[in-house]
């Protein structure tokens, strides 16, 4: 018999076993190759004795084509996949209904910086300024300055702070004009000199970055005595 006809006896058992195997295969990526592959591998006496997968390839993978052909097109199997999914589906559920959820992990008691831990002890306290830190060293203000800042010896820090309460208490903002001059990526506040102010900075109109120069000259180290 030729190699490329099958014996007409063989066909029933042939096909019924290739019906099998489609039966197990994924439809959508199944071939011929593959199934023959799983005929070869059935238990002895599984295919009708004429039949030679090797020298009769051509014509088994003939009939495999036929066999496919009829159950896509009359869906007469259920591919693999979709029989492994819905069992996939199925224990997935079953896992999920059985698996008892884990108990929520305690949360950790965030802690705060500087909070205290452990409650008995008393909070730590703010650290006094260092009065011999070069800038809460008093200064001498002339009397312009101090005329304008209420006292004759204050540090520079207390300087600007008064000079800034006298300010705002007198409305010297100049606040139609907030873009101002910027110094790199700060805005600096213009400043409406009074009579007091004019008198300090000689000009009717300081930025706040200006004043901070102009404020040097107002005061005098105070030398320790010996």
């Amino acid at each position: 018999m030729s190699n490329n006809t099958l014996d007409p006896s063989a066909l029933p058992a042939l096909r019924e076993r290739i019906f099998d195997v489609l039966r197990d295969s994924d439809l959508s990526v199944v071939s011929a190759k593959k199934i023959r592959v799983a005929l070869s591998e059935m238990p002895e006496g599984s295919l009708p004795a004429s039949v030679n997968l090797v020298d009769q390839k051509k014509a088994v993978d003939a009939e495999i084509r036929k066999c496919y052909d009829e159950v896509t097109q009359k869906g007469t199997t259920t591919s693999k996949s979709s029989a492994s999914t819905e069992s996939d589906v199925t224990d997935a559920s079953k896992k999920r209904a059985a698996k008892p959820k884990a108990a929520a992990a305690p949360k950790k008691a965030s802690k705060k910086r500087g909070a205290n831990a452990q409650g008995d002890e008393e909070p730590k306290k703010k650290r006094a300024p260092n009065p011999n830190s070069p800038l809460n060293r008093p200064m001498r203000l002339s009397s312009a300055m101090a005329e304008v800042c209420g006292g004759n010896e204050m540090p520079r820090h207390g300087v600007v702070k008064q000079l800034w309460a006298y300010i705002k208490e007198h409305n010297l903002q100049n606040e139609s004009n907030k873009r101002q001059v910027r110094c790199k990526r700060r805005a600096l506040m213009q400043i409406m000199c009074d009579a007091k102010l004019s008198s300090l900075f000689g000009k009717d109109t300081v930025d706040s970055f200006e004043m901070a120069k102009l404020i040097g000259p107002h005061l005098e180290k105070i030398e320790p005595s010996t």
